[in-house]
């Protein structure tokens, strides 16, 4: 049995079934409190804005993107161009922080190095410097936005933060020039070979195992999700089904890092050579991560102070929020009456992902049973959700 604990929002129980040296059957569990979201029922909207992303430990900034964004939608509320792009920067920055942590909480373990304690300290920054060099006052998760004041300054040291750590650690040069160098699978043994950083060590030992292609599996990538569609589905009465083993375009799909940057030269080139194996995973996370602070550049220049939106003049409807999580595609429902939650469901990326018919399921059939499976199994579960918390059961039916 293998623990891997990241939060307290219930895990996955996933049992291997062995046999002929190989997985036979994979069965995944979920203890996750898929309900959750219904204690809002009854409470003022305001009230449940503020106090939802305390409940998550995990992306709790996405959440609190999408549960604005679902609110707004409800209302009417049209948010201006500078607020939306303050919180996609917030998203971005969380999402910067999630996939650095899992690298130097996950990776280096793995490899047997110890984590980089002066990086771990910086990456453990990230979104509170961001967070206070737009919203000091901490609302910018309010309905229409909070009071916007952009530190110009602070901004560019933050991102110039992030790029160290990148470079420092995980990279071993600057973002932007990873991202020029790498640009197909020779270009990522070349860099791997060098052993510079966290990430080039990772890369070369997976493809020294062997591990390269492995669990690969057909499953597609969860692309554009129209709002109409997931507000039939998750308003239906069939609505806890499809949050519990979510499908679209009739079956199974995947998202996260890899659905992201699919379309990215070395991303695309990977999955030509050996689909979405391994390899093609752990290399997307790293794509993502490089392209970060270009993308909060971006997101930031020329931006402009805002002041709070006078509130809506009606309290009633409902509405979804799609937000691009560190994990997924993370989507919040709302109903509201007389400003009071009606109605609240959340589709998770984990349960995407972790479909008990999914990438990772379909992936672990046809593995070698052997003594480094356990471990393999832990890596997967990384490169497909680097955050949830699960518990590994091997059954030999050959045993005595």
């Amino acid at each position: 049995m293998t623990a891997l604990l990241c939060g307290t929002e219930g895990g996955l129980g996933i049992r291997l079934d062995l046999a002929a040296g190989k997985v036979a059957r994979v069965e995944i569990r979920s203890s996750r409190p898929l309900g959750v979201a219904r204690i809002f029922i009854g409470k003022p909207v305001a009230q449940v804005l503020g106090t939802l992303p305390l409940l998550y430990s995990v992306c709790a900034t996405a959440q609190a993107a999408a549960a604005v964004g679902a609110a707004e939608a409800a209302l009417g509320v049209e948010p201006t161009s500078a607020q939306r792009r303050a919180r996609e920067a917030l998203v971005l920055a969380e999402t910067a922080r999630e996939h650095l942590l899992r690298c130097l909480l996950g990776w280096a373990p793995w490899l047997g190095e110890p984590p980089d304690p002066l990086a771990l300290a910086l990456t453990g920054r990230l979104r509170g410097e961001f967070a206070q060099a737009l919203y000091p006052a901490g609302d910018g998760f309010v309905l229409g936005g909070g009071r916007l004041t952009p530190d110009r300054q602070r901004v560019a040291e933050v991102l110039a933060l992030l790029d160290s750590v990148l470079a420092g650690s995980v990279l071993g040069l600057p973002a932007a020039a990873w991202l020029i160098q790498v640009r197909d699978g020779d270009g990522l043994d070349a860099w791997a070979a060098e052993g510079r950083s966290l990430g080039a060590r990772l890369i070369a030992r997976v493809s020294d195992l062997g591990w390269s292609g492995l669990a690969a599996a057909p499953v597609g990538l969860l692309g554009e999700t129209d709002a109409a569609e997931l507000d039939r589905r998750l308003a239906g009465p069939d609505a806890d089904a499809f949050i519990a083993r979510p499908t679209w375009d009739g079956g199974p799909r995947e998202t996260g890092a890899l659905a992201r940057v699919a379309g990215t030269p070395l991303i695309a080139d990977l999955m030509a050579r050996q689909g979405n194996g391994l390899l093609t995973r752990l290399a997307a996370r790293l794509v993502e991560l490089a392209g970060l602070p270009g993308r909060l550049a971006e997101a930031l220049a020329n931006l402009a102070p805002a002041t709070p939106m006078a509130g809506p003049q009606i309290m009633e409807g409902s509405g979804i929020g799609q937000v691009e999580a560190a994990r997924g595609r993370l989507v919040h429902r709302v109903e509201i009456d007389a400003g009071q939650v009606r109605g609240y469901r959340i589709l998770a990326p984990t349960e995407w992902n972790f479909h008990p018919d999914g990438v990772l399921a379909r992936g672990l059939l046809g593995l070698t049973a052997g003594p480094e499976l356990s471990a393999l199994v832990g890596l997967l579960v990384e490169a497909v959700d680097p955050c949830v918390g699960y518990a590994l059961e091997l059954v030999d039916g050959e045993a005595p």
